[in-house]
């Protein structure tokens, strides 16, 4: 969008000249802001479609389902954020939901929610209904409540149990075909979803993203890899099409997002999987090795280094995320300091009245939590009391799940 000046005032500061651009940041006097309180009525919601069944196939709490079934598939080892509650990877030092520091959180349990809806377990500390896009008999694909993106979908296997991304590397050719397909049906949501609407493409997108072939949209511009440690042990596929929201380009600009030695680009698992299938090859030892261990035992075999994908990936979410972006300031009520993202700052300045925010009235968490309902794919449709809508998995699978074999133990194996 063409650049513009605004004008804040009040007893502190006089005439602060503010010059937005479509990315979702903001400049003045040398400081950066993200675009906060989003409209509701500004953008448009894509609403899930037919697929799922309205009752879940066992009707109780994990807890319930764990004693009939002695699942140990059914947990998580975690760290839940004490300020918003979101379960997290118990190697984080920050919550990816909401920044705050939980370097000395205990490490805890929590149901393995993805293994919830495997099952069609109907609840847990909240109904486990999923906000789904797809499903067929051996995958689910549904928006993350917890999007970094406006089409931010996870992709899981639903056929057998594989904890995480390590897994893969026992028997890399089952591996890679798994990969391939989650990536395969993540991308057909999305296209099928978001890409398919015009009136979506035209508000999400700048000029020159709207004309791109979908093939360099999925190829160029869709952050998608893996987490390890997980914060749900079931391997899940994060797939997002860029660019990002404010909030979440602020964090990704202060290193909270993708971060080093714990995201897994799905390009470096694809070339790893692919260059020791082409071997015939494993990493036999992978699931006791951790993230620095099994990446440079991977490139000592294949050659194939974290270190140059990450960094090449890490850059091009960004450029990517600058290019597509469409963000427009007539679209929020507030700035927000980008160097305080990860905490309670009280200069929240309004762009309807031109003034900062007295912090007792509302708090940069009131505007983030507004930002995540109203930005996200989540439960769409809301019904008339905010409640988001959700159903339970159609194929729902005995538990528990068979395990990943083991090269020597599948067939074709390497």
């Amino acid at each position: 969008m063409p650049c513009c000046c605004l004008l804040f005032n009040n007893n502190s500061m006089a005439s602060l000249e503010i010059t937005p651009t479509s990315t979702g940041i903001v400049e003045f006097n040398g400081k950066c802001y993200i675009l906060g309180g989003a409209k509701e009525s500004a953008f448009l919601q894509i609403e899930q479609r037919n697929g799922g069944q309205e009752q879940p196939s066992f009707d109780g709490d994990v807890g319930a389902f764990a004693t009939n079934n002695n699942d140990s598939q059914l947990y998580n080892s975690i760290k839940k954020c004490d300020s918003c509650g979101k379960v997290n990877a118990y190697s984080m030092l920050e919550c990816n939901g909401c920044g705050n520091p939980i370097q000395n959180t205990e490490i805890s349990q929590s149901n393995n929610v993805f293994m919830g809806f495997i099952h069609g377990i109907a609840k847990g500390p909240f109904p486990f209904k999923i906000s789904l896009r797809q499903e067929s008999d051996d995958f689910i694909v549904f928006d993350d409540p917890l999007a970094i993106t406006r089409a931010h979908v996870c992709s899981i296997p639903t056929n057998m149990y594989i904890p995480e991304m390590r897994y893969l590397f026992l028997n890399p050719k089952l591996g890679l075909e798994i990969v391939n397909k989650l990536s395969d049906v993540a991308w057909d949501a999305t296209e099928k979803h978001f890409l398919s609407n015009k009136l979506w493409k035209s508000k999400v997108f700048s000029i020159e993203g709207q004309s791109l072939d979908h093939n360099i949209l999925r190829s160029e511009h869709v952050c998608t890899g893996f987490n390890f440690p997980p914060s749900q042990y079931q391997l899940h596929l994060q797939h997002m099409l860029l660019p990002m929201t404010p909030f979440h380009i602020g964090m990704y600009r202060a290193g909270k997002h993708c971060t080093y030695g714990r995201f897994f680009p799905l390009k470096w698992v694809v070339q790893s999987l692919e260059k020791l299938v082409e071997l015939k090859l494993t990493v036999p030892e992978a699931i006791e090795l951790d993230s620095e261990s099994l990446c440079a035992t991977v490139k000592n075999i294949t050659g194939i280094s974290y270190d140059m994908i990450h960094s090449e990936c890490y850059k091009n979410y960004e450029n990517s995320h600058n290019f597509l972006s469409n963000y427009s300031i007539e679209d929020f009520e507030y700035l927000l300091p980008e160097n305080d993202s990860l905490s309670n700052d009280s200069s929240i300045l309004s762009i309807s009245s031109k003034n900062i925010i007295d912090n007792d009235t509302l708090s940069r968490k009131d505007i983030e939590n507004n930002d995540k309902t109203v930005l996200q794919a989540y439960g769409r449709p809301y019904d008339d009391g905010n409640k988001q809508y959700g159903v339970y998995y159609s194929h729902t699978k005995p538990s528990p799940l068979p395990g990943f074999p083991c090269a020597e133990d599948s067939t074709g194996g390497n």
